[in-house]
């Protein structure tokens, strides 16, 4: 079945209008020009200005995501394919609110329960979701143990109290901090990372290591299965 084509006046923020040919006001606009050389000129127009409305039909929100032109019955077709950016810039104020960043009213009841789901996170699961945990402040942030953070691109669990200070950021400062590591404390099985002094494998932490599993035998393991043999018993899951 043959859609019918509807002319329009597409309005632009600065002020200009265009005629169109809509053929779907939510996902496309449609030009019929009379040759290729009057593409670019109208292309250049629309991405400069942006959109604003078309007749009765807001176009605000809405993004330019392709644009083609292909010959057509009197000319050419110049289509510009659009997409709804409202709802992708939802979604990123929600990530942010997760993240400790402020967000509006008629979000924020999703924001607290996407937190509550983050805040049940096991360490390990939480460190594959480090950007939606606070950013770490210097800025006199009373911290409790077991707050998690994020810093430098990872996930950090606060290992004691107290209150932030720039000199004492998590990378520094191992009595204050713990860079969460895969398999620790009964969480899922991950590849074993160097520790340091401060989150070093339990007995019991399950990992993996060149291709194989291993769980540790002894608390206070720094070491890996090739390094300290004795520390680690191969398993199999």
């Amino acid at each position: 079945m043959r859609r019918k084509t509807q002319m329009k006046t597409l309005k632009l923020v600065d002020g200009s209008s265009f005629d169109v040919a809509v053929t779907s006001s939510g996902a496309s606009l449609v030009f019929v020009l009379t040759s290729f050389a009057d593409c670019d000129p109208l292309v250049q127009q629309i991405k400069a200005s942006a959109l604003a409305s078309l007749d009765d039909a807001p176009l605000n929100g809405k993004a330019i995501t392709a644009i083609t032109a292909a010959k057509a019955d009197g000319g050419v077709q110049l289509t510009f394919t659009l997409s709804d950016t409202t709802k992708q810039q939802t979604l990123d104020d929600i990530a942010g609110g997760i993240a400790g960043g402020s967000v509006s009213s008629d979000i924020q009841q999703i924001v607290d329960l996407a937190k509550k789901g983050r805040d049940s996170l096991s360490d390990t699961d939480a460190a594959g979701y480090a950007e939606y945990f606070p950013e770490w402040s210097p800025d006199s942030v009373a911290y409790k143990a077991g707050d998690r953070v994020q810093y430098g691109g990872k996930l950090w669990k606060v290992s004691s109290d107290h209150t932030s200070q720039a000199n004492w950021d998590p990378a520094d400062a191992h009595s204050l901090f713990a860079e969460i590591l895969p398999g620790q404390a009964g969480t899922p099985i991950g590849e074993w990372k160097q520790p340091d002094a401060s989150n070093t494998y339990s007995k019991g932490d399950k990992v993996t290591y060149n291709g194989k599993t291993y769980e540790s035998t002894i608390d206070n393991n720094a070491w890996s299965p090739e390094a300290y043999p004795q520390g680690w018993k191969g398993i199999t899951e």
